[in-house]
């Protein structure tokens, strides 16, 4: 005899499963209310994971972007990127939560506006990022450009000035976000005079005693110095 489960029509099946699912984003919802920083982050990241099936708690997680504890901060933004919510009211806040944030809620905001596909804010805001006291958010504004590749094309003036930033990581990086843009004249003279200029990641200065808050990972280069990245950006150019 065919169990009755397997008589559940597949229609009545899907609406109580979707049933099931509203149930579980309710709940984070309601966690979003808590009294505790870590249930509202816990809870603003669980959301994230549901992607697009917890979408309707998107207005309480923009919300959230002014919550007084950073962690909640980057949370509500790390989900807002997970639902991938084409929204412009999500973009603007999220836009609005790299201004005067501390680097976890800027970075965070940044990853999801690339998420979404905000490319015009994001190469705006990786722009004003680039200016940033925080080697952390200066070296996530230089991945998020390298990421928009031709898109970037309005952040090269700063992305120019960032071959002198003081970590080398950052200068690296800039160089390779310019890198589909080697064939301009500025461009090329800018990476030559910057190659230059460097030297060896052991005669760098110590990112602490540059005011750094917090150490940085720094990329992987194979053994290389930042001026032999920068001549063979210009060797290889755009490829």
């Amino acid at each position: 005899m065919l169990s009755i489960r397997w008589l559940i029509p597949v229609s009545i099946l899907s609406v109580l499963l979707a049933g099931c699912g509203d149930k579980k984003v309710e709940k984070e919802v309601q966690a979003l209310k808590s009294e505790s920083p870590e249930e509202r982050a816990s809870a603003a990241l669980h959301l994230g994971k549901m992607g697009d099936k917890a979408t309707k708690a998107a207005p309480e997680l923009v919300k959230l972007l002014d919550d007084p504890e950073p962690k909640v901060r980057a949370a509500a933004a790390v989900a807002l990127g997970g639902m991938k919510v084409q929204d412009e009211k999500v973009v603007a806040a999220l836009v609005v939560a790299t201004e005067e944030s501390p680097p976890e809620v800027q970075t965070s905001a940044m990853m999801s506006l690339q998420a979404l596909e905000a490319d015009s804010d994001l190469v705006q805001v990786s722009i004003r990022m680039l200016n940033s006291a925080s080697a952390e958010v200066r070296l996530n504004a230089t991945l998020r450009l390298i990421e928009l590749k031709k898109k970037a094309e309005p952040a090269i003036p700063a992305l120019i000035q960032a071959l002198s930033d003081p970590i080398p990581d950052v200068r690296v990086h800039a160089a390779y976000a310019l890198r589909p843009f080697v064939d301009r004249e500025d461009v090329k003279l800018a990476l030559m005079a910057a190659a230059q200029a460097e030297r060896d990641y052991k005669e760098a200065p110590d990112p602490e005693k540059l005011g750094v808050e917090k150490p940085i990972k720094m990329h992987e280069h194979r053994g290389e110095s930042p001026r032999e990245e920068m001549e063979k950006i210009l060797k290889k150019g755009r490829k």
